[in-house]
């Protein structure tokens, strides 16, 4: 599971710096530190890691506006909680994408 781990962390950060298609599985194995046939057996290749990777940041993103919306639920209109919720999340995004 810790490889597995490395190679999301390692996707997420080339993907947000160069972005998906200029980034290569041989480039996110040696970030990772694994083989380039470790990233198939986990994800089938960069295709269905991309796809795991939207996934689970949208659910990341529908769980943060939830969690915004319930503690602006008394004090802001809807469209402010997830125009807040959306500029919170990009600097969440952000941030771990270069912290990482």
């Amino acid at each position: 599971m810790e490889k597995r781990h490395a190679i999301i962390e390692s996707a997420t950060r080339l993907f947000g710096s160069i972005g998906f298609d200029a980034t290569t599985t041989l480039e996110i194995a040696d970030e990772a530190d694994v083989t380039e046939p470790l990233i198939n057996y986990h994800f089938k290749g960069k295709h269905e890691l991309g796809i795991f990777l939207r996934n689970h940041f949208q659910a990341s993103k529908v769980q943060f506006e939830r969690n915004v919306y319930f503690f602006f639920k008394e004090k802001k209109t809807i469209r402010n909680v997830k125009l807040t919720s959306q500029y919170f999340l990009r600097k969440w995004i952000d941030y771990s994408v270069l912290s990482s």
